[in-house]
């Protein structure tokens, strides 16, 4: 209620049955902080009668400081927070009522109904995702499928009640919406209605004790709401906040159990609040549910996935993304982001490169950690070609979830990055050569509204199918900093992934021994030749040019010779030869076709070679090997 006079509390026993509880300011002792009430369970709440005689935790923002550079100081650091003033009695009497709430809430055993979504979860279906290039359900083509587009004008209706000029404002997903109408891309893309996230769904990442709370904000009043925030890193809450944060869930949801079914080709959620530093039993970092990893984990639960990437692009470190799946491999973790040491946002040593996972999920979290600002196109593309990429191929994902922030396009007031709208759009088309192209792209970060809706357009073309533009060559050397700091996390999955240099080399079978072993005798022949002929024989100049000319008037197809990689051609030494990881000698294909005098001498030796061993005339063979 608005108006704080009673909290009426709906929810289901274990029975099943509908019960009804009112609660109303009590009196007691008077409270000195809301942290003693929210660290009271049911155990505190039947054996204390008052709370003062819990430590006193301050208010304010807890440390890590704000979503920017803050703790390391600065103006995007200091909380811009204004209480109202109110009266000692009315404070009392607001406290005690959102404890009794709380302790409510937190002593049932069982869950709330969550929404009238709930009711309806038949819609859902738990059928398998269509392999890779086949039709859908409808036996539509890969081709007549539809880009998936979420946006609900509702989610604006969350606002920080006591900072007007918080970035995370309601303008951040209207903006968007207008500049991809104004482009013209919504008509082309299939708009998929939001619905509320349901219980089961937030329940495969979050606490119950965690939604009940969400759940509970909404019946506050904005007096409680200011004191509840107080405790919370970097969050803001209002009446409406509960109702945007499932709507953002549930959309989500929506919006990736139809592409991972096939029903769509990908999409894109322009949804908030984001959700990637939730926390399964907490909110934080303007977060209240983990969006992505609700979705990743529903999909794979109810379509039976063992196989989904998440590349997460945000500037800063989702933690609590990567603290739900740190011990699986069900879903891979991918993150680039700043770090800084540790000081920027979310402020914790979990965003460094040797956080690797731990149990079976060891490898399975990769973290590509910035040691400061600055960095863009270059150091990105950089990063996806050396790390991103090579670890997604081999893992070979099923569904690939972006959780896209855009705070780290350029100019934005928190990131300090420069990454450009067709960095992003080069970024998604390589992930879209993943898992059949079924990628989701969800909102988190992004502070500049001019930025955050030129990059999402960049990136809902590339969906659409837009190829991404050329990048100038002069913006694409990365900093060295920035190829240290992706030498850190490469030494750190050493050993892990194949395509980093890890693991044991591929068995060959017996079959494919006998023809290796076989070539390498059939060139050793022709190695040993070539040597024995320029120490006895010396070209023909003439016979060279009638050869050169022979071969052009005929207009037959170059030739190409093989030779070991490491051997000097030129001058008909018989160098070290290269071996692979197998002790195989590597072999290089070299054309003959080619402007050098040298290259031309080698190729008579080797023909002249050839012929010694095979016993007859190469060029008498009409058929070209």
């Amino acid at each position: 209620q608005s108006t704080w006079g009673a909290l009426d509390l709906l929810f289901l026993d274990r029975d099943h049955r509908r019960s009804q509880v009112r609660v109303k300011p009590m009196s007691s002792p008077r409270s000195q902080s809301l942290s003693h009430a929210l660290k009271m369970d049911a155990s505190d709440a039947a054996t204390n009668e008052g709370v003062d005689e819990y430590e006193v935790v301050s208010g304010g923002v807890s440390e890590g400081g704000s979503l920017g550079e803050a703790p390391c100081g600065g103006e995007e650091g200091e909380a811009s927070d204004v209480y109202p003033v109110v009266a000692p009695e009315v404070e009392q009497a607001e406290l005690l009522g959102l404890q009794e709430a709380l302790r409510a809430i937190w002593a049932s055993d069982d869950i709330i109904s969550m929404s009238s979504s709930d009711c309806d979860e038949s819609r859902a279906g738990s059928e398998a995702p269509p392999a890779a290039g086949s039709s859908d359900s409808k036996g539509l083509a890969w081709r007549a499928l539809k880009t998936g587009l979420v946006y609900d004008a509702r989610m604006r209706t969350h606002f920080s009640l006591t900072d007007k000029t918080h970035p995370e404002c309601p303008d951040r997903i209207s903006a968007i919406w207008a500049d991809l109408e104004a482009a013209g891309l919504v008509s082309f893309c299939e708009h998929v209605p939001a619905r509320d996230a349901r219980t089961k769904e937030l329940l495969t990442v979050h606490t119950p004790k965690h939604i009940k709370t969400v759940r509970l904000m909404e019946s506050l009043s904005e007096l409680q709401l200011t004191m509840f925030q107080r405790n919370l890193n970097s969050v803001f809450l209002n009446a409406d906040s509960s109702r945007a944060a499932f709507l953002s869930c549930g959309a989500l949801n929506e919006l990736t159990l139809r592409v991972a079914r096939g029903e769509l080709r990908n999409g894109a959620a322009i949804v908030r609040p984001p959700g990637h530093h939730a926390e399964s039993d907490e909110c934080m970092g303007f977060c209240l549910f983990n969006n992505v990893a609700v979705a990743a984990q529903t999909a794979a639960s109810q379509l039976g996935l063992s196989r989904v990437l998440i590349v997460d692009w945000d500037v800063h470190h989702g933690n609590g993304t990567q603290h739900m799946f740190y011990d699986s491999k069900r879903v891979l973790y991918l993150s680039l982001h700043r770090h800084d040491d540790g000081t920027f946002f979310p402020g914790s040593p979990d965003g460094a490169p040797e956080m690797i996972g731990k149990g079976d999920g060891t490898g399975y979290n990769v973290n590509i950690a910035w040691s400061t600002g600055a960095m863009g196109d270059a150091e990105y593309l950089a990063a996806f070609n050396r790390v991103v990429m090579p670890i997604a191929y081999e893992y070979a994902p099923e569904l690939v979830l972006i959780s896209s922030g855009f705070d780290a396009a350029e100019n934005d007031p928190l990131g300090g990055c420069c990454v450009t709208p067709d960095g992003y759009a080069h970024m998604t088309h390589m992930l879209m050569s993943l898992a059949g192209g079924r990628v989701v792209v969800a909102l988190e970060g992004g502070y500049n509204l001019d930025s955050i809706s030129a990059s999402m357009r960049a990136v809902v073309e590339t969906l659409l199918g837009k190829p991404p533009p050329a990048l100038s060559w002069r913006h694409m050397r990365p900093q060295p900093g920035a190829l240290h700091d992706i030498g850190k996390t490469l030494a750190a999955h050493e050993g892990r992934w194949q395509c980093l240099g890890g693991g044991r080399p591929a068995e060959l079978s017996d079959e494919e021994r006998l023809w290796r072993a076989a070539e390498l005798a059939a060139l050793s022949k022709i190695s040993r030749a070539r040597e024995n002929l320029h120490s006895d024989v010396e070209p023909d100049p003439s016979r060279k040019r009638s050869a050169d000319t022979e071969s052009s008037d005929s207009g037959r197809p170059r030739k190409r010779r093989r030779a070991f990689a490491g051997t000097s051609d030129s001058d008909g030494g018989s160098g070290g030869a290269a071996t692979d990881d197998s002790g195989v000698p590597l072999l290089v294909c070299v054309d003959s076709d080619s402007d050098s005098e040298g290259e031309h001498e080698a190729e008579s030796d080797s023909e002249i070679g050839l012929e010694a061993l095979l016993g007859g005339d190469l060029d008498d063979d009409d058929d070209d090997d």
